[in-house]
Protein backbone atom coordinates (compact mmCIF):
# COMPACT_ATOMS: atom_id res chain seq x y z
CA UNK A 1 0.00 0.00 0.00
CA UNK A 2 1.59 3.26 -1.13
CA UNK A 3 1.06 5.75 1.70
CA UNK A 4 1.39 9.37 0.59
CA UNK A 5 4.11 11.38 2.31
CA UNK A 6 5.61 14.81 1.75
CA UNK A 7 4.71 17.82 -0.33
CA UNK A 8 2.06 16.25 -2.55
CA UNK A 9 -1.58 17.15 -2.94
CA UNK A 10 -2.96 13.63 -2.44
CA UNK A 11 -6.35 13.22 -4.05
CA UNK A 12 -7.36 16.88 -3.78
CA UNK A 13 -8.51 18.43 -7.06
CA UNK A 14 -8.76 21.95 -5.66
CA UNK A 15 -12.50 21.83 -5.09
CA UNK A 16 -12.25 21.13 -1.34
CA UNK A 17 -10.99 23.36 1.45
CA UNK A 18 -8.33 22.11 3.85
CA UNK A 19 -10.97 21.55 6.51
CA UNK A 20 -13.17 19.60 4.08
CA UNK A 21 -10.25 17.37 3.05
CA UNK A 22 -9.48 16.63 6.69
CA UNK A 23 -13.14 15.94 7.51
CA UNK A 24 -13.43 13.48 4.63
CA UNK A 25 -10.34 11.60 5.78
CA UNK A 26 -11.45 11.35 9.42
CA UNK A 27 -13.67 8.55 10.74
CA UNK A 28 -15.12 7.32 14.02
CA UNK A 29 -14.43 3.75 15.09
CA UNK A 30 -17.23 2.12 17.06
CA UNK A 31 -18.24 -1.16 18.59
CA UNK A 32 -21.71 -2.07 17.38
CA UNK A 33 -24.40 -3.36 19.72
CA UNK A 34 -27.56 -5.29 18.95
CA UNK A 35 -29.09 -2.11 17.53
CA UNK A 36 -27.57 1.23 16.32
CA UNK A 37 -28.49 3.08 19.51
CA UNK A 38 -26.20 0.76 21.48
CA UNK A 39 -23.09 1.53 19.42
CA UNK A 40 -20.10 2.54 21.57
CA UNK A 41 -17.67 5.18 20.33
CA UNK A 42 -14.08 3.91 20.65
CA UNK A 43 -11.79 6.43 18.97
CA UNK A 44 -11.07 8.45 15.86
CA UNK A 45 -9.18 7.21 12.82
CA UNK A 46 -7.73 8.70 9.65
CA UNK A 47 -7.85 7.23 6.14
CA UNK A 48 -4.38 6.70 4.67
CA UNK A 49 -5.22 4.54 1.65
CA UNK A 50 -8.40 4.42 -0.41
CA UNK A 51 -7.53 2.98 -3.82
CA UNK A 52 -9.40 -0.31 -3.44
CA UNK A 53 -10.31 -1.26 0.10
CA UNK A 54 -10.21 1.59 2.61
CA UNK A 55 -7.34 1.48 5.14
CA UNK A 56 -7.44 3.55 8.33
CA UNK A 57 -4.86 4.43 10.98
CA UNK A 58 -6.18 4.16 14.53
CA UNK A 59 -5.18 3.47 18.13
CA UNK A 60 -4.84 -0.27 18.70
CA UNK A 61 -5.22 0.15 22.44
CA UNK A 62 -8.70 1.62 21.98
CA UNK A 63 -10.05 -0.99 19.55
CA UNK A 64 -8.27 -4.22 20.52
CA UNK A 65 -11.15 -5.57 22.61
CA UNK A 66 -13.94 -4.69 20.14
CA UNK A 67 -15.98 -7.74 19.10
CA UNK A 68 -17.97 -6.02 16.36
CA UNK A 69 -15.88 -3.18 14.95
CA UNK A 70 -17.36 -0.60 12.59
CA UNK A 71 -16.37 2.70 10.99
CA UNK A 72 -18.58 5.76 10.70
CA UNK A 73 -17.64 8.07 7.81
CA UNK A 74 -18.14 11.82 7.42
CA UNK A 75 -21.64 11.39 5.91
CA UNK A 76 -22.70 9.10 8.81
CA UNK A 77 -22.44 5.93 6.72
CA UNK A 78 -21.50 2.99 8.95
CA UNK A 79 -19.56 0.03 7.57
CA UNK A 80 -18.16 -3.15 9.08
CA UNK A 81 -14.41 -3.09 9.72
CA UNK A 82 -11.63 -5.43 10.81
CA UNK A 83 -8.10 -4.97 12.15
CA UNK A 84 -5.73 -5.53 9.24
CA UNK A 85 -2.49 -5.37 11.24
CA UNK A 86 -1.06 -3.78 14.36
CA UNK A 87 2.07 -2.66 16.16
CA UNK A 88 1.59 -3.35 19.85
CA UNK A 89 4.87 -1.70 20.83
CA UNK A 90 3.47 1.80 20.26
CA UNK A 91 -0.20 0.86 20.01
CA UNK A 92 -1.24 1.63 16.43
CA UNK A 93 -3.38 -0.39 14.04
CA UNK A 94 -4.39 -0.47 10.40
CA UNK A 95 -8.14 -1.01 10.10
CA UNK A 96 -9.68 -2.08 6.80
CA UNK A 97 -13.15 -1.53 5.35
CA UNK A 98 -13.73 -3.70 2.28
CA UNK A 99 -14.60 -1.94 -0.96
CA UNK A 100 -17.72 -4.08 -1.24
CA UNK A 101 -19.03 -2.50 1.95
CA UNK A 102 -19.02 1.05 0.58
CA UNK A 103 -21.24 2.79 -1.94
CA UNK A 104 -19.31 4.02 -4.96
CA UNK A 105 -20.42 7.61 -4.45
CA UNK A 106 -19.17 7.64 -0.85
CA UNK A 107 -15.88 5.99 -1.71
CA UNK A 108 -15.17 8.55 -4.42
CA UNK A 109 -15.88 11.39 -1.99
CA UNK A 110 -13.42 10.18 0.66
CA UNK A 111 -9.91 11.61 0.87
CA UNK A 112 -6.70 9.99 2.07
CA UNK A 113 -4.50 11.96 4.45
CA UNK A 114 -0.94 12.74 3.36
CA UNK A 115 1.70 12.30 6.06
CA UNK A 116 3.76 15.44 6.58
CA UNK A 117 7.23 14.85 5.17
CA UNK A 118 8.92 17.47 7.34
CA UNK A 119 9.68 18.02 11.00
CA UNK A 120 7.06 20.19 12.68
CA UNK A 121 8.50 23.40 14.13
CA UNK A 122 7.45 25.89 16.77
CA UNK A 123 4.66 28.42 16.09
CA UNK A 124 3.16 26.51 13.17
CA UNK A 125 -0.60 26.58 12.72
CA UNK A 126 -2.21 23.21 13.42
CA UNK A 127 -5.65 21.65 13.33
CA UNK A 128 -6.59 19.06 15.93
CA UNK A 129 -9.35 16.64 15.03
CA UNK A 130 -10.37 13.75 17.21
CA UNK A 131 -12.74 12.53 19.90
CA UNK A 132 -11.43 14.18 23.07
CA UNK A 133 -14.30 13.18 25.32
CA UNK A 134 -15.41 9.77 23.94
CA UNK A 135 -18.44 11.25 22.17
CA UNK A 136 -18.00 12.65 18.66
CA UNK A 137 -15.40 14.09 16.31
CA UNK A 138 -14.44 17.65 17.17
CA UNK A 139 -12.09 20.16 15.55
CA UNK A 140 -9.92 22.80 17.19
CA UNK A 141 -7.32 25.11 15.69
CA UNK A 142 -4.19 26.42 17.34
CA UNK A 143 -0.40 26.57 17.12
CA UNK A 144 2.54 24.40 18.03
CA UNK A 145 4.47 25.64 21.05
CA UNK A 146 7.45 23.39 20.54
CA UNK A 147 8.64 19.83 20.18
CA UNK A 148 11.10 17.61 21.98
CA UNK A 149 12.04 14.01 22.58
CA UNK A 150 9.93 12.17 25.14
CA UNK A 151 11.09 8.63 25.78
CA UNK A 152 7.95 6.52 25.95
CA UNK A 153 8.69 3.72 23.50
CA UNK A 154 11.67 1.49 22.79
CA UNK A 155 13.36 1.94 19.38
CA UNK A 156 11.56 5.26 18.75
CA UNK A 157 13.06 8.72 19.23
CA UNK A 158 9.58 9.90 20.22
CA UNK A 159 9.45 13.46 18.92
CA UNK A 160 6.36 14.89 20.58
CA UNK A 161 4.56 17.98 19.28
CA UNK A 162 3.22 20.33 21.95
CA UNK A 163 0.29 22.60 21.13
CA UNK A 164 -1.74 25.41 22.69
CA UNK A 165 -5.01 23.55 22.09
CA UNK A 166 -6.34 23.49 25.63
CA UNK A 167 -8.28 20.26 26.13
CA UNK A 168 -7.92 18.24 29.31
CA UNK A 169 -6.82 14.60 29.40
CA UNK A 170 -6.91 14.08 25.64
CA UNK A 171 -5.82 10.57 24.60
CA UNK A 172 -7.29 10.50 21.08
CA UNK A 173 -6.98 12.38 17.82
CA UNK A 174 -4.66 13.66 15.11
CA UNK A 175 -2.85 16.89 14.25
CA UNK A 176 -2.78 18.38 10.75
CA UNK A 177 -0.83 21.39 9.50
CA UNK A 178 -2.48 24.33 7.75
CA UNK A 179 -2.10 22.57 4.38
CA UNK A 180 -3.93 19.52 5.65
CA UNK A 181 -0.90 17.22 5.98
CA UNK A 182 -1.03 14.70 8.83
CA UNK A 183 1.59 15.83 11.34
CA UNK A 184 0.87 14.01 14.59
CA UNK A 185 -1.07 11.24 16.31
CA UNK A 186 -2.15 11.45 19.93
CA UNK A 187 -0.54 8.43 21.59
CA UNK A 188 0.71 7.74 25.08
CA UNK A 189 0.32 10.06 28.02
CA UNK A 190 -0.63 13.72 27.66
CA UNK A 191 2.40 15.76 28.66
CA UNK A 192 1.67 19.42 29.46
CA UNK A 193 -0.12 19.32 32.80
CA UNK A 194 -3.01 17.31 31.34
CA UNK A 195 -4.40 20.52 29.82
CA UNK A 196 -3.02 20.79 26.28
CA UNK A 197 -3.04 18.43 23.31
CA UNK A 198 0.29 16.84 22.42
CA UNK A 199 1.03 14.20 19.80
CA UNK A 200 3.73 11.91 18.47
CA UNK A 201 5.13 13.30 15.22
CA UNK A 202 4.02 10.99 12.39
CA UNK A 203 7.10 11.95 10.33
CA UNK A 204 9.25 10.14 12.91
CA UNK A 205 7.30 6.87 12.71
CA UNK A 206 6.44 6.79 9.00
CA UNK A 207 8.42 3.56 8.52
CA UNK A 208 6.48 1.88 11.33
CA UNK A 209 3.12 3.05 9.95
CA UNK A 210 4.16 1.86 6.48
CA UNK A 211 5.23 -1.49 7.92
CA UNK A 212 1.89 -1.97 9.68
CA UNK A 213 -0.16 -1.14 6.59
CA UNK A 214 1.97 -3.41 4.38
CA UNK A 215 2.48 -6.20 6.92
CA UNK A 216 6.24 -5.66 6.69
CA UNK A 217 8.23 -6.81 9.71
CA UNK A 218 10.62 -4.04 10.73
CA UNK A 219 12.45 -5.86 13.49
CA UNK A 220 12.88 -4.94 17.14
CA UNK A 221 16.00 -4.12 19.13
CA UNK A 222 14.53 -2.78 22.38
CA UNK A 223 16.46 0.25 23.66
CA UNK A 224 15.88 3.85 24.68
CA UNK A 225 18.64 6.42 24.67
CA UNK A 226 20.25 9.44 23.08
CA UNK A 227 23.22 10.34 20.92
CA UNK A 228 26.29 11.64 22.75
CA UNK A 229 27.43 14.83 21.03
CA UNK A 230 30.35 16.33 22.94
CA UNK A 231 30.55 19.32 20.59
CA UNK A 232 27.02 20.44 21.56
CA UNK A 233 27.30 19.45 25.22
CA UNK A 234 30.58 20.58 26.80
CA UNK A 235 29.62 19.01 30.14
CA UNK A 236 30.04 15.46 28.81
CA UNK A 237 33.24 13.86 30.02
CA UNK A 238 36.01 13.70 27.44
CA UNK A 239 36.57 10.05 28.28
CA UNK A 240 33.07 9.07 27.15
CA UNK A 241 33.14 7.63 23.62
CA UNK A 242 31.03 9.05 20.80
CA UNK A 243 27.91 7.07 20.03
CA UNK A 244 24.37 6.26 21.08
CA UNK A 245 24.06 6.18 24.87
CA UNK A 246 21.69 3.46 26.11
CA UNK A 247 19.41 4.65 28.92
CA UNK A 248 17.10 1.65 29.19
CA UNK A 249 16.76 -1.82 27.67
CA UNK A 250 13.53 -3.77 27.25
CA UNK A 251 13.98 -6.82 29.48
CA UNK A 252 11.98 -8.91 27.00
CA UNK A 253 14.14 -7.97 24.01
CA UNK A 254 16.86 -9.92 22.23
CA UNK A 255 19.28 -7.08 23.00
CA UNK A 256 18.75 -7.61 26.73
CA UNK A 257 19.13 -11.37 26.39
CA UNK A 258 22.44 -10.92 24.57
CA UNK A 259 23.81 -8.59 27.22
CA UNK A 260 23.17 -5.01 26.06
CA UNK A 261 22.95 -2.89 29.23
CA UNK A 262 21.93 0.60 30.29
CA UNK A 263 25.09 2.71 30.21
CA UNK A 264 26.50 1.06 27.10
CA UNK A 265 27.48 3.35 24.23
CA UNK A 266 26.61 1.90 20.83
CA UNK A 267 29.22 2.92 18.26
CA UNK A 268 27.83 1.06 15.26
CA UNK A 269 25.51 -1.71 14.11
CA UNK A 270 26.59 -3.83 11.12
CA UNK A 271 29.36 -1.32 10.52
CA UNK A 272 27.02 1.68 10.32
CA UNK A 273 27.08 4.52 12.84
CA UNK A 274 23.97 4.94 14.98
CA UNK A 275 22.97 8.46 16.01
CA UNK A 276 19.21 8.00 16.31
CA UNK A 277 16.79 5.17 16.80
CA UNK A 278 15.55 5.88 13.28
CA UNK A 279 19.07 4.95 12.12
CA UNK A 280 18.79 1.69 14.06
CA UNK A 281 15.39 0.83 12.56
CA UNK A 282 16.72 1.54 9.07
CA UNK A 283 19.66 -0.79 9.61
CA UNK A 284 17.34 -3.55 10.84
CA UNK A 285 14.95 -3.08 7.92
CA UNK A 286 17.82 -3.64 5.50
CA UNK A 287 18.97 -6.84 7.19
CA UNK A 288 17.79 -10.38 6.49
CA UNK A 289 15.17 -11.75 8.87
CA UNK A 290 17.54 -14.41 10.23
CA UNK A 291 20.60 -12.15 10.29
CA UNK A 292 22.25 -11.31 13.57
CA UNK A 293 23.25 -7.71 14.15
CA UNK A 294 26.91 -7.04 14.88
CA UNK A 295 26.73 -4.39 17.61
CA UNK A 296 29.94 -2.58 18.55
CA UNK A 297 29.68 -0.97 21.98
CA UNK A 298 31.77 0.75 24.60
CA UNK A 299 31.18 -0.36 28.20
CA UNK A 300 32.62 1.23 31.31
CA UNK A 301 34.41 -1.40 33.39
CA UNK A 302 36.55 -0.59 36.43
CA UNK A 303 36.48 3.10 35.52
CA UNK A 304 37.55 2.66 31.90
CA UNK A 305 35.61 2.20 28.67
CA UNK A 306 36.24 -1.12 26.98
CA UNK A 307 35.24 -1.87 23.40
CA UNK A 308 33.39 -5.09 22.59
CA UNK A 309 31.19 -6.62 19.90
CA UNK A 310 27.91 -8.35 20.69
CA UNK A 311 25.84 -10.42 18.24
CA UNK A 312 22.12 -9.69 18.60
CA UNK A 313 19.30 -11.52 16.81
CA UNK A 314 16.69 -9.19 15.32
CA UNK A 315 13.49 -9.45 17.34
CA UNK A 316 9.87 -8.99 16.32
CA UNK A 317 7.91 -5.81 16.99
CA UNK A 318 4.64 -7.72 17.39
Amino acid sequence: LALAKGDVSGEDDGSLTVEERIDRSMVTLREEGENPSEAKVLCSGVILYNQSDCYILASYEKIKDAKNLSVCFFDDTVARATVWNKDEKIGIAAVVVKESGLEKELKESLTSAVINGQTVKRSEKIIYEGIPYDQELMEYQGYTVGSSEKREWFDIDGIRIYTDVMLKNVTDGFLFDDQGYLSGMVLGEDYIGEKAVSALMTYEIYDIIYGVFNKKELGYFGVMGEYIDKEKNPYISEEMPDGFYVLEVDTKSEAYKRGIMAGDVIESVNGKAVKTLSDLRQIMSGADDEQKLSVKIWRKTDGNYQKMTIQVQIGERG
